[in-house]
């Protein structure tokens, strides 16, 4: 996991390492050259990537981003766990949400992210948040926990 971030950061540094040069290289302005054509063509593919990831075309975004060699200037990992945990919770299936919650239990904390609802959503959830012997493979145990992390 760490070499795949420190892969990613390297990719983006030289990425924009590419724009600083070009500019330096054209006396300020980024868009004389074919260089630059490619630099901006290569932005504009990492854009449509996220744009297709951020409107759920997980599928499309993948097969551009593999095509242009763009995996490690998207970030379609983290919109994968999140089609996977929100698929999960459609199919009454927590599990996957608890173990994200777990996972990175310490960036909410960092940022002050409370697992929270607030007003209507407290009477909603008790009524219509699945029990875990009939929907949820999470272990009665577990369910407490999940019913206080929502409170």
């Amino acid at each position: 996991m760490e070499q795949t971030q420190v892969a990613q950061c390297r990719a983006r540094v030289e990425h924009m390492g590419q724009l600083a040069a070009l500019t330096a290289s054209s006396s300020g302005s980024a868009g004389d050259g074919e260089e630059a054509r490619a630099w901006h063509s290569k932005q504009l593919e990492r854009m449509l990537v996220d744009h297709m990831l951020r409107s759920g075309y997980y599928d499309a975004a993948a097969q551009l981003a593999d095509a242009a060699g763009l995996e490690l200037l998207v970030d379609a990992h983290v919109f994968l766990d999140a089609r996977r945990v929100t698929t999960a919770l459609q199919a009454h299936d927590c599990a996957p949400a608890l173990a994200w919650c777990a996972t990175h239990a310490p960036r909410l904390k960092k940022l002050k992210v409370r697992p929270s609802l607030s007003g209507d959503a407290h009477t909603y959830t008790p009524q219509h948040l699945p029990r875990p012997s009939v929907h949820c493979t999470v272990a009665r145990s577990s369910f407490p926990k999940a019913m206080a992390a929502v409170s």
